[in-house]
């Protein structure tokens, strides 16, 4: 009885439609199935229609071209189409073909059906397949969503949730990517919503939930870690056994299958040098990249994993937490910036005074909600956030929480909602109503500003244009176009977007080395061999704007792009006692 007052508390006065067996359902209304002149099921049917409506027209203006395939996504297209060809599981623009063991294989799967079932691996025409999935994957990630919270919460503040959680910009723009968040998301809620329910087919139906998560992503571990200790929690002791050696099965075999590649000959002794580095985290498991301090930066060094650990606790989720709820600090940033002006003092009151105010909101509402379903008897979902967050503060990443915590959203936001609304029925509305216009606000600005278009010449020779979220790499694919023309097809590129490269021109393509000493990334890349460089602003520029200033006589400006300070530079050969100076 104390756990039904509890719920009462924690939800509207309407029933908790559609929660599982975990949850005491709000019998007070159990005998009237007209309120206000509505069913039940009439009320439902209208939310999902509005949500699903509502992601459509989010969706409307991406209607158009192939799948946004930069950076991770070129990687699981890759993966797709060395599975299609039955060439297992490679990146296949890396000299010799390696044996990937980075990425579960679940979205490579996805792609290479879809190659199969086109008849081609060409990245424009399957690209554009791939785009109208992953606009009905956004449709189903909707419904999903508010069934979801529809299993907590009355249908107004259903609605509320699902609303945040299709209007966060992450949300937003991830769905728009070949990547794995949405994906991983959607099974994320699956698996929540089945793990509460009674019987062997609910448990059977959540234990392929959770293996489609780790097939996903790494950390979907996560949902086996909970199904696992929900039979503890229940002293089901012999069904907590059954579950631990099931759960085992999927992942001792990924790690036998990483653990047999980074024993073999080819892993051992690679195509070049540096292929299998640390810092190569595209080459490497997660576990190796992850070790070191910062990956980007591998001469700091290896990793106090304690610090790491405590810094992001105290610092980066909770602040990723306030802009999941709301927007990305930035633009908070800038809109005060305008109001206030952008002096150094007040610039600095500006950029702390949002940090203090998210991490604030974020931690209050989502710590003080998750506490509130602990207290409700509802500890499904504060248990999978907690490993959750544990899992995400191991890693390196701080500015990649926003997309982390992508999947969780629905969750992040049921927390927020179930703590106000044990503060007042009027307390959702007044607070996460603002958040949510805020989040569309943001939405409809990126839109307008942020919406590119993108133009180049694909592999095919074809011209390809379409627009993207978040396109600032004109400059790179003119870089690329270049190469596309001009390269011999033996050639091997090195890039801070690789495997874009690779997908582009066909041509095998690399990370450069991330070495300080410009003899040692000299060395390095002649190793490869590279016979093209880009050079630009982004994050490798650290490391190789160094090597052609200092071999300038080995590297040629081949090609200057208009757009974004990209440079193609050419290897020029020279005599053997030429290429490495004393001392090198």
């Amino acid at each position: 009885m104390n756990r039904l007052n509890a719920m009462n508390r924690l939800t509207s006065t309407g029933p908790a439609v559609g929660a599982g067996t975990e949850m005491v359902p709000n019998r007070g209304h159990e005998l009237s199935p007209m309120r206000f002149g509505v069913t039940v099921r009439a009320r439902n049917a209208l939310a999902a229609a509005l949500v699903v409506a509502m992601a459509a027209l989010i969706w409307l203006p991406r209607r158009g071209g192939p799948i946004d395939m930069r950076t991770d996504g070129a990687v699981y297209y890759i993966l797709g189409t060395s599975l299609a060809e039955g060439k297992g599981y490679k990146l296949l623009n890396e000299p010799g073909d390696i044996d990937a063991v980075q990425y579960p294989p679940l979205l490579p799967a996805v792609v290479a059906v879809h190659q199969r079932a086109l008849g081609t691996s060409d990245p424009t025409i399957v690209g554009r397949a791939l785009r109208v999935t992953s606009f009905l994957l956004f449709l189903v990630y909707a419904a999903i969503t508010l069934w979801f919270l529809n299993g907590f919460l009355s249908t107004g503040l259903t609605i509320l949730g699902t609303m945040l959680s299709l209007f966060s910009l992450s949300v937003v723009f991830f769905s728009d990517t070949l990547f794995s968040d949405v994906w991983f998301s959607v099974a994320t809620l699956l698996f929540v919503i089945l793990v509460r329910r009674q019987g062997i087919v609910g448990s059977g139906l959540a234990y392929l939930a959770a293996l489609a998560s780790y097939t996903l992503r790494t950390i979907g571990v996560t949902a086996f870690a909970v199904w696992v200790l929900q039979s503890l929690v229940r002293r089901r002791y012999r069904e907590a056994a059954v579950r631990a050696m099931l759960t085992l099965i999927p992942f001792a075999g990924w790690q036998l299958y990483v653990a047999s590649v980074e024993r073999s000959a080819a892993y051992v002794h690679p195509a070049y040098e540096y292929q299998r580095a640390p810092y190569l985290f595209y080459n490497v498991t997660y576990a190796r990249n992850i070790a070191l301090r910062d990956p980007l930066i591998p001469e700091k060094g290896q990793a106090r994993i304690a610090r790491r650990v405590a810094r992001n606790v105290l610092l980066g989720v909770p602040v990723s937490l306030g802009e999941t709820l709301t927007a990305p600090r930035r633009f908070f940033e800038t809109v005060l910036s305008e109001m206030l002006g952008n002096g150094p003092i007040v610039r600095t009151l500006i950029v702390w005074g949002t940090f203090v105010a998210l991490s604030v909101a974020g931690a209050v509402l989502v710590a003080g909600g998750a506490g509130t379903l602990l207290l409700a008897g509802e500890w499904i979902v504060p248990l999978y956030l907690a490993l959750y967050f544990v899992a995400m503060c191991l890693t390196p990443f701080p500015g990649q929480y926003l997309r982390y915590l992508m999947p969780v959203t629905p969750l992040v936001a049921l927390c927020a909602i179930v703590l106000l609304r044990a503060l007042g029925a009027r307390w959702p509305f007044l607070l996460l109503g603002p958040a949510l216009l805020i989040q569309a606000l943001v939405v409809a600005s990126v839109y307008r500003r942020e919406y590119l278009p993108v133009s180049y010449v694909d592999a095919a020779g074809r011209r390809t244009s379409y627009t993207l979220l978040f396109y600032y790499q004109r400059g790179f694919d003119e870089a690329v176009d270049y190469l596309r023309t001009h390269a011999e097809p033996t050639s091997i590129v090195a890039a801070g977007m690789p495997h874009w490269v690779y997908l582009r021109t066909g041509l095998k393509a690399v990370m450069p080395p991330l070495e300080q000493n410009v003899a040692t990334a000299e060395r390095l890349l002649e190793d490869v061999p590279v016979n093209y460089l880009i050079v630009g602003n982004d994050e490798f520029g650290r490391y190789t704007v160094p090597v052609v200033g200092a071999f300038a006589d080995r590297w040629q400006p081949a090609y200057a792009a208009p757009a974004g300070g990209w440079t193609v530079y050419r290897r020029v050969d020279k005599p053997a006692a030429m290429r490495h100076p004393p001392g090198s």
